[in-house]
């Protein structure tokens, strides 16, 4: 069983309330609360393990909510290593009303990672590491600063040396400060691609802008989501394909639904597939998890009946 290492900067103590209905000037009462634990990397470690790679979720706990979150991690069939953050952890709650279609999200804030912490969790993560294991960077990293860059890169290189690979999907100052470290794979979402276009100067239009960071960067394979209409997907050889994932009815929530496909592109790489095939095969388990309640939850015969993606010549 190969493993698989994720680290989430920005865990999120996550409660869900069900309500009737909804009326902003009245107080509203839920009538059912579930909670779970969130971030990008925890929600990559608990669909990998059920994609048979041996996952260990690596995270920030703090305070009486850290305690909370590191009770209900430690019940996850994944394995967990946390480090100390200097504040509780930041707290969600998600709003779901019957009848409704889409639900609200309301997030507490960030809470800054120490960087002795910070340290700490790279020195861990190269400790359990070895050949063939695969490293996911998840989320945001609130507190992100220059030292943090140079933890990362000296720590990166010697993993490397061992055969160790590496796979981003962050955003803001941590994605723009890592552009040029040797990661096997960026996934980002649209709004994000912008974001990090405009303030490098790329082109507004997508193709052009993607060429410059190809010419500029040392991240070569790029995967930019964008919802329920398409993935666009540069592979090894610079080729541009837009894959159109599958029509789902009744979605409930596409939250952790990009997190449950890079879970799934892992896995599949792992396996020894192509990356346009792994990404492929990665879709159909985000589309699943898209009409299911909770996140990498679904039965995974699921996805597996769904069609694959729709693969499109885009340059």
């Amino acid at each position: 069983m190969s493993q698989l290492l994720t680290l989430t900067g920005n865990l999120l103590a996550e409660t869900t309330a069900y309500y009737h209905n909804a009326d902003w000037q009245k107080t509203q009462r839920a009538y059912r609360e579930t909670f779970q634990v969130g971030g990008k990397g925890i929600n990559v470690s608990r669909m990998a393990q059920r994609l048979g790679l041996d996952s260990t979720a690596y995270c920030f706990t703090g305070g009486e909510i850290g305690a909370k979150c590191r009770t209900w991690l430690d019940q996850q069939p994944f394995h967990l290593k946390s480090f100390e953050l200097s504040a509780d952890n930041r707290q969600g709650w998600v709003v779901r009303v019957d009848g409704q279609e889409h639900e609200t999200t309301f997030l507490g804030m960030d809470r800054r990672v120490p960087l002795d912490s910070w340290k700490q969790a790279w020195s861990a993560l190269a400790d359990q590491s070895k050949a063939g294991t695969w490293v996911a960077v998840c989320g945001s990293i609130p507190g992100w600063e220059p030292a943090f860059l140079d933890v990362m890169q000296s720590t990166m290189e010697a993993m490397r040396d061992r055969g160790v690979k590496f796979v981003l999907d962050t955003y803001g100052p941590p994605l723009a400060s890592a552009l040029n470290f040797p990661f096997e794979v960026l996934k980002i979402n649209l709004d994000e691609w912008q974001h990090l276009a405009d303030q490098r100067g790329w082109s507004e239009e997508l193709r052009e802008g993607l060429e410059a960071a190809l010419q500029e960067c040392v991240i070569q394979r790029w995967i930019i989501t964008n919802g329920a209409k398409e993935t666009l997907f540069v592979d090894d050889h610079r080729a541009f394909y837009r894959l159109i994932p599958p029509t789902m009815n009744d979605v409930r929530s596409a939250v952790g639904s990009g997190d449950v496909t890079l879970a799934g592109l892992i896995a599949h790489l792992d396996r020894g597939e192509s990356w346009a095939g792994a990404l492929a095969e990665a879709m159909r388990y985000g589309a699943a998890n898209a009409v299911d309640d909770g996140v990498a939850a679904f039965p995974l015969e699921r996805a597996t009946q769904l069609p694959l993606p729709r693969a499109e010549r885009w340059y």
